[in-house]
């Protein structure tokens, strides 16, 4: 910074607003500092910042998988948080409990300003690590029942009941379905109990062979469960 003040003729301190507080800044000096900075390939140093104002400028976000489904939340997030000179980190749990809890444990450690989740499926020591420290969390993609912080979500469970009175209404009445795996995923198990809850209000039974259960969630597993559920339930 010594260096950049001596050249741009400014204070110290008048660099580091710079650095810091661009609005805060005379424009012309701004383009002064920056120019110089631009010139010597000055990168500030973000850890020395972050032990200084105890922040990192940094939010993770934890995704099950990084697909068609998910790649837009993140990039949503990515861009609002560039906008406010955040940067995003990234971590894949491949859909295992145990694997985020690993990634929130390596988030915590690097202390995070926030943390964004999938769904309400955690392990009580995830929980327990987000509950007792003092930064916030925010839950997207479902209504979990146990909350960590902020959410943004949807009724699962509605959608895939209202579907159903949407298709009985049309007067369809042998209704099979298919949806991702349950295991680990709050979403699809709720929409599984959706689906299954109001074919029990029309007084329908639902057999297992009528449902079927995708391993990934990509359009040719999508096809190859419809090949297999209309297989073994011609009448659908």
């Amino acid at each position: 910074l010594k260096d950049i003040a001596t050249k741009a003729g400014v204070s110290q301190m008048t660099v580091s607003r710079t650095l810091r507080y661009q609005e805060k800044v005379n424009t012309n000096t701004f383009s002064k500092v920056k120019k110089i900075i631009d010139k010597i390939g000055y990168v500030p140093n973000d850890i020395a910042r972050s032990l200084a104002t105890h922040r990192t400028n940094a939010v993770a976000i934890i995704l099950p998988t990084l697909n068609q489904v998910f790649a837009p939340s993140y990039e949503g997030l990515r861009e609002k948080l560039m906008y406010n000179q955040y940067d995003l980190m990234l971590g894949i749990s491949n859909y295992s409990p145990n694997l985020e809890q690993d990634l929130v444990r390596t988030f915590i450690s690097r202390r995070v300003d926030a943390i964004v989740l999938i769904g309400g499926n955690h392990t009580q020591k995830t929980i327990t690590m987000l509950e007792n420290f003092s930064f916030p969390v925010i839950q997207i993609w479902s209504l979990p029942k146990q909350t960590l912080g902020d959410v943004i979500g949807i009724s699962h469970k509605k959608g895939a009941e209202n579907m159903t009175k949407y298709l009985w209404k049309i007067g369809k009445r042998n209704i099979g379905y298919i949806g991702g795996k349950i295991r680990d995923n709050d979403r699809t198990t709720d929409r599984l109990n959706g689906f299954i809850s109001q074919m029990k209000k029309f007084g329908q039974k639902v057999e297992k062979t009528k449902i079927e259960e995708a391993q990934n969630f990509l359009i040719e597993d999508g096809a190859r469960c419809f090949k297999n559920l209309i297989k073994r339930c011609p009448n659908l």
